[in-house]
């Protein structure tokens, strides 16, 4: 009588005898890549903005209009391409004072880059909206930066360029698809965030060291 003979494997190893990964290695791979590209994404990606920024303003063929604006107001004027602001409102948003943002409003509008209108019904608020020229520049300020990106990835050969274009395609599957212009404009407002808080820091501190120097020279001297 023949006999049938069935070989059993374990759930570890294939047929062939050589052993596959458990679930357990496979978690922890997965976990130890998650951590590299979590890493070099914040390491890299301030770094990356902050040189095609130093590359975009210390580019000398800037128009002089644009790189006299200086990095604060680029940044306001970006934001306010997006619609008409509240003083306080973009105060908040980028981690300044009213006052010194109220200053960096009023070079603005020296410029006639941005209007001040009250609000229907509550003359108290006060909401600015940029100009026909301040729209202009706004945009203008946009090619310049992404102008700026294209001759920062120059280097880059053909294949490395497309691997990039791929990390990003599989960034933009992890935001909402119910709305991509909120998260196109969340993404961005991270960065530029970030950018226009130091900026702006920087700007706040300038201020606060003219005010001390007046101060100090309009200070009475005892003898």
């Amino acid at each position: 009588m023949a006999h049938k003979i069935i070989i059993m494997h374990d759930k570890g190893e294939h047929s062939a005898g050589a052993p596959t990964p458990t679930s357990q290695a496979v978690s922890d791979q997965h976990q130890e890549v998650l951590e590299a590209a979590a890493l070099q994404m914040a390491r890299i990606g301030p770094r990356f903005f902050r040189a095609v920024k130093a590359m975009m303003v210390h580019n000398l063929e800037l128009p002089e209009d644009v790189r006299e604006m200086g990095e604060t107001k680029m940044l306001v004027l970006h934001t306010l391409v997006k619609g008409k602001q509240l003083t306080s409102d973009l105060a908040k948003h980028f981690n300044v004072t009213n006052p010194t943002m109220t200053r960096i409003i009023d070079g603005l509008v020296d410029k006639g880059y941005v209007e001040r209108h009250h609000a229907m019904g509550d003359r108290r608020c006060i909401f600015l909206q940029l100009t026909g020229e301040g729209q202009d520049m706004g945009k203008r300020v946009e090619q310049h930066f992404h102008d700026a990106i294209i001759r920062f990835l120059r280097p880059l050969t053909e294949g490395q360029l497309n691997d990039i274009v791929k990390a990003y395609n599989h960034l933009a599957s992890l935001l909402p698809e119910a709305n991509p212009d909120v998260a196109d404009a969340s993404a961005e407002s991270s960065h530029m965030s970030r950018w226009a808080e130091r900026a702006l820091r920087r700007e706040a501190m300038r201020q606060r060291h003219i005010g001390r120097h007046r101060r100090r020279n309009h200070e009475p001297r005892t003898i």
